[in-house]
């Protein structure tokens, strides 16, 4: 059994038990049994062909039917794609065009289309001694490598996987792939091992090195020579040299990398990186892409720390900017399940991450929202050679401006402003400056998007009662993880918040006997962030320090169960250090005695 036709197996009895079709279901079981699969995979291309197709269009006209997305289905769905993206990834494929469409529909990351063409590679029955890839997968390659915008994040075997495919199927194309593509992370023994193979195979034949060929044996100390001679890719702080035009053209990336270790290494000013970045160019500095870019890089760095006062200003002032003008990333090109998946920066530097309450107040209000299929992005379908192939429908284009009547969009990548905003708000490294800066920028613009996240982000350090009480009457459902990401241990934040959740439950209790309940939702949701209140409390102080924050007055039947929970932990913690020290006093007899 190879691990293709275990693959099958799984999707066709996934698709019978999704489907809930009784003929489908009959069908299903009797021919896509693990045997029949890997048989006819073999011996009948074709007929394998179309029991994917089959498969491919139930579930496509099962999902066009629901109401609701139904993510099982949709799970399926990206699985029947990926299987027909293996197919038409194969060598000897007429319709080998299709398989970048069915990849890129299917959400599959490149290290595992990769390791399944290995595979394939491994079980396949060929006797050549050079296996050459199928033109669909390298076809899928040049777009995530040359063309695609999403984020690229491979790691280092999976990196030399892509180079010997290269290698044994357009040898050619080496230089460039390790020039101008955004390929990282491989290892530079493997790339010059397959440099010299392809300049021996171009000396037997009698051709010449070209001058790609020679570049791409320096390009793993492009960054470090640059670095060291700033000179090389600019004049002055005036312009770039025709080498650093290029690679702002072709390798924009490197080239910003490259300013930021030239500015950590302080050979020259923040200011004047952007002067160059800026140079010749009538866009406005919030809506260039690079100079954002490069602003990122900088504060995604300890090292560059020196500067991140300077570079935080900056980019928050872009941020806002953008969020103002109502801004949205434009991807050159996007085709798949959902938006363009966000990396937030992960580095050591200035970017924290958020806090998790975020999530759950506007525009997100839920964290399956970022995640969510982004509803401005227009759905076609693609055109193909192969009449009998079923149509593929895909996203192309990026997130659009929502007009009148139409809902925002809250995928991450439309809301990646707002989100790298409130990551660098809720960085300890923001200074009292920096948050005074933006809440500067945001105080009279309270039609922003995101706004009460980032008014809140910003007062809470100082205004702790006005802020508390603007969360508790508009966001209550929140307060625990608020307080718990904001007021730490201080207990008397949080017996002001018990005592503002307390004087609220009050008001809504009096108008709800004066009337037909109608504020009885109010109570309950009320109540609720109570009583979580009171469990992170539990959690958080000591048996002494949670009986001082009850109030005087307060129910002992309601308060009881968390006065319990409170004193259970409290002997917990001392029979755990009574255990500790016994187990300690035990190993220091033995000690002593041997």
């Amino acid at each position: 059994m190879t691990f293709l036709a275990y693959r099958y197996n799984l999707l066709f009895s996934a698709t019978c038990r999704g489907l809930k079709c009784k003929v489908a279901s009959q069908n299903i079981q009797v021919c896509y049994q693990v045997s029949f699969a890997s048989r006819i995979q073999e011996t009948g291309p074709s007929s394998y062909l179309h029991i994917l197709q089959e498969a491919h269009l139930l579930l496509r006209w099962e999902l066009r039917r629901q109401v609701t997305l139904d993510p099982t289905l949709l799970d399926l769905f990206q699985e029947s794609c990926a299987l027909l993206g293996d197919y038409y990834s194969w060598p000897r494929q007429d319709d080998w065009h299709l398989c970048l469409p069915y990849y890129q529909k299917s959400g599959m990351r490149v290290d595992e289309v990769v390791r399944q063409a290995i595979q394939h590679r491994q079980h396949s029955k060929e006797q050549t001694s050079v296996y050459v890839y199928g033109r669909g997968l390298m076809a899928y390659l040049d777009w995530v490598l040359f063309r695609s915008d999403v984020p690229l994040d491979m790691k280092e075997d999976t990196s030399n996987s892509v180079l010997n495919i290269y290698a044994q199927t357009s040898p050619e194309q080496l230089p460039t792939l390790l020039l101008l593509s955004r390929l990282q992370n491989y290892s530079p023994e493997t790339a010059q091992r397959l440099l010299t193979e392809l300049s021996e195979l171009k000396e037997s034949r009698g051709e010449q090195s070209s001058t790609l060929d020679q570049l791409a044996n320096v390009k793993g100390e492009l960054v470090q020579v640059c670095t060291a001679h700033p000179e090389i890719i600019h004049t002055g702080v005036s312009e770039f040299t025709p080498l650093g035009q290029l690679m702002r053209c072709h390798t924009p990336t490197t080239l910003l990398q490259i300013l930021a270790e030239i500015v950590g290494g302080g050979a020259i000013t923040l200011e004047s990186c952007l002067q160059l970045l800026e140079n010749n160019c009538d866009t406005a500095r919030c809506r260039n892409n690079q100079v954002r870019e490069f602003l990122e890089i900088v504060l995604n760095d300890a090292r560059r720390k020196f500067w991140f006062e300077e570079a935080a200003s900056l980019l928050c002032e872009i941020y806002v900017q953008r969020l103002l003008l109502g801004l949205r990333a434009q991807p050159q090109s996007h085709v798949g399940p959902g938006p363009p998946r966000l990396h937030m920066p992960s580095g050591n530097g200035h970017f924290a991450t958020r806090f998790s309450w975020l999530d759950h107040i506007p525009p997100v209000n839920s964290p399956s929202a970022l995640t969510a299929r982004c509803p401005h992005v227009s759905m076609v379908t693609p055109s193909g050679l192969r009449t009998s192939s079923l149509p593929l429908s895909m996203h192309t284009g990026g997130a659009k401006k929502g007009g009148e009547g139409e809902a925002a969009c809250t995928c991450a990548f439309c809301l990646q402003d707002l989100l790298k905003l409130q990551s660098l708000l809720c960085s300890n490294r923001a200074n009292p400056e920096l948050v005074r800066q933006v809440q500067g920028l945001v105080e009279a613009r309270t039609d922003m998007i995101g706004w009460d996240s980032i008014w809140i982000l910003c007062n809470f350090r100082h205004q702790t009662k006005v802020v508390t009480e603007f969360v508790v009457d508009k966001y209550h459902q929140i307060v625990a993880k608020f307080a718990t990401s904001l007021y730490e241990r201080h207990l008397d934040k949080w017996q002001l918040l018990l005592r503002c959740l307390e004087g609220r439950l009050r008001e809504a209790t009096s108008v709800g006997s004066r009337s037909a309940s109608p504020s009885e939702s109010d109570q309950n949701t009320l109540l609720s962030a109570y009583k979580d209140v009171l469990s992170e409390m539990v959690e958080l102080f000591s048996a002494e320090e949670f009986l001082m924050a009850l109030p005087a007055d307060g129910s002992m039947y309601f308060l009881l169960p968390f006065i319990t929970r409170s004193l259970q932990r409290k002997h917990l913690t001392q029979l755990k250090g009574h255990i500790t020290s016994k187990g300690k006093a035990l190993m220091t007899h033995l000690t002593t005695e041997s």
